[in-house]
């Protein structure tokens, strides 16, 4: 999300919006942090997924969706930010499909969900 002020972020804020999340983490061999998912389990919505910039477009995202409960049986839903143009292609590549769409503080977003594979 390069357009946002990071000014407008602390390292504290991950603490506060991921409470009572499932996190799962990404590393590599040397233990180095790749990427994360967080999850609302109760909701099955993923509130975030990020990969570092340099490990994006080798497996990590799908490696970490794929580690999600229930997945790719449970139907997951998020919130993706229409800027985020690499993130929405990423998702739709995924199997994810546009559900709905909406307005936050940080711009317009769609709401993508990923149905249920029986």
């Amino acid at each position: 999300m390069h357009w946002l002020d990071s000014d407008h972020f602390r390292l504290s804020d991950f603490s506060h919006d991921s409470q009572g999340e499932d996190i799962l983490v990404a590393r590599s061999a040397a233990d180095d942090i790749l990427g994360f998912v967080s999850v609302w389990a109760p909701d099955a919505f993923i509130h975030m997924l990020y990969v570092r910039r340099e490990w994006r477009g080798m497996g990590v995202g799908k490696a970490l969706l794929a580690a999600l409960p229930g997945w790719p049986e449970r139907s997951y839903r998020l919130k993706c930010l229409t800027r985020s143009t690499e993130a929405r292609l990423f998702y739709l590549c995924q199997g994810f499909v546009a559900t709905g769409c909406g307005t936050s503080p940080e711009g317009d977003y769609e709401e993508l969900t990923r149905l249920r594979i029986a």
